[in-house]
């Protein structure tokens, strides 16, 4: 009987002892979950919110405070709008002499915008190259430019930047010669100097039957190219037309120069033409 007892006490011993290291390790596994749990959402409280770029104010007890985005500026129109409502500037509303077209343009080497200023000084036809110049030069009879003044806040190539031409009332494109700097025997020039006005001239080769209407413009603007139109007119009046320089240089030996890469002869050249062959 003794022994009967002794045996059903060590097996009621032998199970509490299992009971309790069952109880021991759901306790240990459930707190080991606990603690994960814990630590996760302790972890996102800590975590640098990414919207401000500090630590959340759940952990600081602090107010969220957003610093609102900076304003992007708005984009300057590439033309300006009239009181009518009318956009100056089309093909339909060109610039005049008496308007200038002022735009902006980011130029490498400017942290800042570079501004222009663009306008059409004058337009020189046949008649007037003949008229002024015609004793000095050989003239073919199809010589013509548009006077441009060009104004930049910093120094800068406008060849880079602005992409001059001529075109017809239909839409038809002249190309015409590169930028020169006088109406005749000039040097080809595009460099602008800070704040300095400069007159151009885009020399181009008349036909009547492709008359040229407008003066074209094409810039780089928000990933897109503008396109200016100016009116091509002649201004006869002394006081607001420009003076157009002529070489005033004799020629002393026989020149052998070739034409320029315009296809216009140079002063000298010229005025050996002259001298040889006007009759």
């Amino acid at each position: 009987m003794n022994r009967q007892n002794v045996t059903s006490k060590r097996r009621n011993r032998s199970r509490f002892r299992a009971k309790l290291i069952r109880t021991g390790v759901i306790c240990t596994v459930t707190s080991l979950i606990v603690g994960i749990g814990v630590g996760i959402f302790c972890g996102k409280i800590l975590w640098n919110d990414p919207n401000t770029g500090s630590v959340s104010s759940i952990a600081t007890h602090q107010p969220i405070v957003t610093t609102a985005p900076t304003a992007t500026p708005a984009p300057i129109a590439p033309f300006a709008v009239n009181a009518d409502g009318t956009t100056l500037g089309t093909n339909d509303n060109p610039f005049s002499s008496s308007s200038s077209y002022d735009f902006f343009l980011q130029v490498s080497g400017h942290e800042e915008p570079v501004e222009f200023s663009v306008s059409i000084a004058n337009y020189l036809s046949p008649e007037f190259y003949e008229t002024n110049y015609g004793d000095a030069y050989k003239l073919m009879g199809t010589e013509a430019a548009a006077v441009i003044s060009i104004t930049a806040s910093a120094p800068v190539d406008v060849n880079d930047y602005l992409t001059f031409s001529l075109e017809t009332a239909n839409g038809e494109v002249i190309e015409g010669y590169p930028l020169m700097d006088a109406a005749i025997s000039g040097e080809y020039s595009s460099q602008l100097s800070a704040n300095q006005p400069t007159t151009l001239y885009k020399r181009f080769q008349y036909d009547a039957a492709k008359e040229a209407k407008y003066l074209t413009l094409l810039h780089p603007y928000n990933g897109q190219t503008v396109k200016a139109y100016f009116f091509l007119e002649y201004v006869p009046d002394p006081t607001t037309a420009p003076t157009f320089p002529v070489a005033s240089a004799t020629p002393t030996v026989t020149p052998t120069a070739a034409p320029t890469p315009s296809g216009i002869a140079d002063a000298v050249f010229q005025q050996y033409l002259y001298a040889n062959h006007a009759q």
